[in-house]
């Protein structure tokens, strides 16, 4: 049997979706304050590229560090149109949130 390779065309995406296909975590960061910014969280994707741009959050004082981080990630999830899958590994220097299966 032969494949017609001309015909099988791969669908071209924005660069951030083609990534975010192979994104399997997001790590969640404290930053704490400095002389002009107050304490805030900072999420990124485990290998986010180019254009798939970090997102920070002030650090909401009503809430516990895990509430703090957990709002960012999902937060950034949500941005890329991704749900989080419900579990957290405390790495110590930081969480990591995995991601729900496409």
């Amino acid at each position: 049997m032969k494949i017609n390779l001309a015909k099988s065309v791969a669908v071209k995406s924005s660069p951030a979706k083609s990534e975010l296909r192979h994104a399997s975590a997001i790590l969640v960061k404290f930053h704490g304050p400095t002389n002009t910014r107050g304490s805030r969280v900072k999420a990124e994707f485990l290998n986010y590229g180019r254009d798939m741009k970090p997102l920070s959050s002030g650090w909401d004082h009503e809430l516990t560090p895990e509430q703090n981080h957990a709002a960012v990630a999902a937060r950034l999830a949500q941005r890329e149109g991704r749900k989080l899958d419900g579990l957290v590994i405390n790495a110590g220097y930081g969480y990591i949130f995995p991601m729900a299966a496409l």
